[in-house]
C-alpha cells in the first residue's frame, strides 16, 4: 500500500466516524423521494458492508496475531504446537500496530524504528509547499504520533 493510498484511508475512516458521531436530524422515510431513498438504502447497505468487513479484516488481524505470537498453530496441520504468551489480544493495540506498519507484539525497538522512518517521509514540513499533501500529512503525522504513544505506553507497562 503506497503512502497517497494510506494517506486517503486514513482519511476517509476519520472522515466516517466523524460524521457517524454527529448528531443528525431524523428523517422520516415517507417524506424521500423515490431517488433519495434509494440513495439512502444503498448508503445504508454499503455501511452495513463495510462493517462487516472491518469485522471480518479485525478476525484476521486477530488470527494472525495469534500465529505470530505462537498462541496458536499456524496452519491446518499445525507446524508448532501452541505456546501460552502473557501479551493478551487487544484490538486498539492492533490497530496502533497497524497504523505503523509492524507486526502485533513487536517490540518497542521494532515500533520506534517503523515511527521514525514513517515520520522522516510523511512529516509535514517535507510537504509544505502544497496545501492539501501537507494537511493529509499532518493527520497522517498526529494519527502516527498517537499510535506511537500508546504503543510506547502499552510497552512500557509491566506485563
Amino acid at each position: 500500500m503506497g503512502l497517497g493510498e494510506r494517506i486517503r484511508n486514513l482519511a476517509r475512516v476519520n472522515l466516517e466516524a466523524l460524521l457517524e458521531g454527529a448528531p443528525r436530524a431524523q428523517v422520516l422515510l415517507d417524506e424521500l423521494t423515490d431517488e433519495e431513498l434509494e440513495a439512502e438504502l444503498a448508503r445504508r447497505r454499503n455501511r452495513r458492508q463495510r462493517e462487516v468487513e472491518e469485522r471480518a479484516e479485525l478476525a484476521r488481524a486477530e488470527r494472525a496475531a495469534r500465529v505470530h505470537l505462537g498462541q496458536v498453530r499456524a496452519g491446518p496441520s499445525g507446524a508448532h504446537a501452541p505456546r501460552r504468551v502473557p501479551l493478551r489480544f487487544d484490538a486498539q493495540l492492533a490497530r496502533y500496530y497497524a497504523e505503523l506498519g509492524v507486526p502485533y507484539g513487536a517490540e518497542l525497538v521494532v515500533v520506534k524504528r517503523a515511527y521514525r522512518r514513517l515520520m522522516r517521509r510523511v512529516h509535514p514540513d517535507r510537504h509544505a509547499g502544497d496545501a492539501a499533501r501537507h494537511e493529509e500529512a499532518t493527520q497522517l503525522s498526529q494519527t502516527l504520533g498517537e499510535a506511537y504513544r500508546e504503543l510506547e505506553r502499552a510497552l512500557a507497562r509491566p506485563r
